[in-house]
């Protein structure tokens, strides 16, 4: 009887050594700070797809911005050239074609 004890403790006790070297594995500090390089890696990955995405909506909005800068350009002038138009017309008397 006191060697399937013995066998039985033995076999606890590899158990238990088993299990603690596995902790101790999970535990490893180099594979904790690969971890860690992997996890700032892909951060760093992430933020450099913001800022590309960011700096896209940027250049779209100045676009967008310059053209509609342009527009109200032309549209100034054109109303220019024709506040200038009426004002020759009501010089020369004509009202009909001032208005």
């Amino acid at each position: 009887m006191t060697e399937k004890q013995s066998i039985i403790g033995r076999i606890t006790q590899l158990a238990r050594a088993n299990i603690n070297a596995l902790i101790d594995q999970a535990e490893d500090p180099a594979k904790m700070l690969d971890q860690l390089i992997r996890d700032y890696t892909n951060n760093i990955v992430e933020a450099e797809r913001a800022i590309a995405q960011t700096i896209g909506n940027l250049r779209l909005a100045e676009q967008d911005h310059n053209e509609d800068v342009a527009s109200a350009r032309e549209w100034g002038d054109k109303a220019l050239a024709a506040s200038t138009r009426a004002d020759q017309y009501r010089a020369q008397g004509d009202q009909a074609n001032a208005n």
